[in-house]
C-alpha cells in the first residue's frame, strides 16, 4: 500500500511539474523591464531570471546553471550573452530551444546558434519610413543605410519588406568602421538620391570620431530626416537623429512570452516557422527632436501622433 501511494505521489508530482524558462538578463533598464514583462506573462511556468553580467558572465556559470535548472526554453537578453551561449553550445552540444532578444543585429546569430530564433531590437526600416512619411507629410521613395557585414541579414530582410511597399532601401556596406569608410558610404547614398537615412545600432559605426567626422557633417548638409535606434541620439547633446524608434519594452516582453508559450506547446520543440527567422517588434515608441523636425518640414499639425518630444 505504501508503495502504491509513493508511486501515486510521484506520478502526481510529475504531472503537475511546471515547465521551466530561464531568462539570462543583461545589465540595462530595458532588460529589467522586458524580463519582468516576460515573467508576468508566463505565470503558469517556472520562470527563473538570472542576472548574467559582470563577474557572473562566464561560460563556466552556464556549466552549472543550465543543467541544474534544466530549462525547457532559454531567453538570451543581449549580444554578449548570446556569444557566451554560443561558446556553451560548442562546449556541451546543448540544443535547448532559445530566443535572442535585446541584441543589436540579432539576426546575424541565426546561422550560429542551434535551435534558435530571435526578435529584432531594431524597428524595421519600413516602419521607420512610414513614420517619417507621416511626420513630414512626404513621400519616401528611397531610404539609405550604412552598415557592416554584421547587419547584412537585417538589411536583406528589410529590403524585401520595403520593396513590397514600393520603398527602395539603398544600402552601402563598409569593410572598416572608420571615418573615411563611413564618409565614402554616405557620399554614395547622397548620389543615389535617398530622402531619409536609417542609422542602425552598430556601436562600431557610432564611435564619437565617426559621429563628428562623418555622420554629423552629412546630416547637416543633406537636410533629410534621420532615424536612429537610441533616444539619446535625438537630443541636443548628440544631434544625430531627427527621430528615434525603439520597441515598447513591456509589449516586447509580452511578444517574447508568446513565443516561449508556442515553443512549449509544440512539445517543447522550436516550431519550424521560427527557425532561421528574426521576428519584428510589433509595438514601438517614437521620440522626436521637435526643433529639428520643424526645420525639416514637419508641422504642428503633422506632429499629433503618440510621440515623445526630446529637447
Amino acid at each position: 500500500m505504501v508503495k502504491i501511494f509513493t508511486l501515486l505521489a510521484l506520478l502526481l508530482s510529475v504531472s503537475f511539474a511546471k515547465e521551466k524558462v530561464l531568462l539570462l538578463r543583461g545589465e540595462s533598464e530595458a532588460s529589467e523591464v522586458v524580463a519582468n514583462s516576460i515573467k508576468s506573462n508566463l505565470e503558469e511556468y517556472d520562470v527563473k531570471i538570472f542576472d548574467f553580467y559582470g563577474k557572473k558572465q562566464k561560460v563556466e556559470i552556464l556549466d552549472t546553471l543550465i543543467p541544474t535548472f534544466s530549462p525547457d526554453v532559454i531567453v538570451l537578453m543581449d549580444n554578449t550573452i548570446i556569444e557566451q551561449y554560443i561558446a556553451y553550445q560548442k562546449k556541451t552540444g546543448c540544443k535547448i530551444p532559445s530566443i535572442g532578444i535585446l541584441s543589436a543585429g540579432v539576426s546575424a546569430y541565426l546561422p550560429r546558434v542551434e535551435n534558435f530564433t530571435s526578435i529584432d531590437f531594431e524597428v524595421s526600416v519600413f516602419s521607420a519610413a512610414m513614420e517619417v512619411k507621416s511626420l513630414f507629410a512626404m513621400d519616401i521613395k528611397k531610404i539609405g543605410i550604412v552598415h557592416t557585414d554584421f547587419f547584412a541579414n537585417f538589411v536583406e530582410q528589410n529590403k524585401d519588406f520595403c520593396l513590397a511597399e514600393n520603398v527602395e532601401l539603398v544600402s552601402v556596406k563598409v569593410e572598416k568602421s572608420d571615418v573615411g569608410s563611413v564618409k565614402k558610404a554616405l557620399s554614395q547614398l547622397s548620389e543615389a538620391g535617398v530622402n531619409a537615412l536609417y542609422i542602425p545600432n552598430e556601436l562600431g559605426l557610432l564611435q564619437l570620431p565617426i559621429q563628428t567626422g562623418a555622420w554629423k557633417p552629412f546630416i547637416n548638409k543633406s537636410k533629410i530626416p534621420v532615424i536612429v535606434g537610441v533616444p539619446n541620439f535625438v537630443g541636443s547633446d548628440f544631434g544625430l537623429g531627427t527621430i528615434a524608434m525603439i520597441p515598447e519594452y513591456s509589449a516586447y516582453g509580452e511578444m517574447t512570452a508568446g513565443m516561449v508559450r508556442e515553443i512549449i506547446s509544440n512539445e517543447k520543440n522550436m516550431p519550424d516557422y521560427y527557425l532561421g527567422v528574426s521576428n519584428i517588434p510589433v509595438t514601438t515608441k517614437v521620440f522626436v527632436n521637435k526643433k529639428s523636425a520643424l526645420k525639416l518640414g514637419a508641422t504642428e499639425e503633422t506632429m499629433v501622433g503618440d510621440y515623445e518630444f526630446v529637447k
